[in-house]
């Protein structure tokens, strides 16, 4: 019965549930561009520069828009357009990407054979600081930059890591993403002592 409990309690650590969330992007229009600007349409993916998603019409007084129930820990890219009345539209504005970490994900385990160089990699705002935080959550124990496709990664050491559950912060641009997971790099010691019965 023990074993079961246990068993089912680390499935509930490791299948860790996805959460949703909202982002809102903003635009700038040219000085006396809404003259003859229609609409706009914001145009999103979860690839760069392939959106397989667009909003309704937004009117041409609008400059920002929502985009809700977007999926945490997946790349985000985002561009939109304008419309004139007579259907005619512009080419894509400048790609944005949401920050997000891609790896690891919530449930992830530091262990024997992979804590002296564990990667984390995500996206973000082009040439934007990320840094990671572990432990206290104050002291940064390392930082890479944004490349300037969007796309961070960096490998660390985690020697010092104790054993048990633990949360990482990483944090870009004023926003701040916390995965937890466990450090179990030190396999149980063997049982000593093993006799048989006189």
């Amino acid at each position: 019965m023990k074993k079961h409990i246990l068993i089912f309690l680390l499935l509930m650590f490791i299948s860790a549930p996805s959460f949703s969330y909202d982002k809102t992007v903003h635009w700038s229009t040219w000085d006396g561009g809404n003259d003859y600007i229609d609409h706009y349409k914001v145009y999103w993916g979860t690839s760069s520069l392939d959106y397989t998603n667009e909003s309704t019409a937004l009117s041409k007084n609008q400059a920002s828009y929502t985009v809700t129930e977007l999926t945490d820990g997946v790349a985000y890219y985002f561009a939109v357009k304008a419309f004139d009345a007579n259907g005619y539209e512009s080419s894509f504005s400048n790609e944005v990407s949401v920050f997000a970490v891609l790896e690891p994900l919530n449930g992830f385990i530091v262990n024997e054979n992979n804590y002296q160089s564990y990667s984390f990699s995500g996206v973000g705002l082009a040439n934007g600081v990320v840094e990671l935080f572990a432990s206290d959550l104050n002291n940064p124990i390392a930082s890479t930059v944004v490349n300037g496709n969007g796309v961070w990664s960096v490998e660390i050491d985690l020697t010092n890591l104790a054993q048990g559950p633990v949360v990482f912060k990483v944090a870009h641009s004023g926003e701040e993403k916390l995965i937890s997971g466990l450090s179990d790099r030190i396999p149980p010691r063997p049982p000593f002592s093993v006799l048989f019965d006189e």
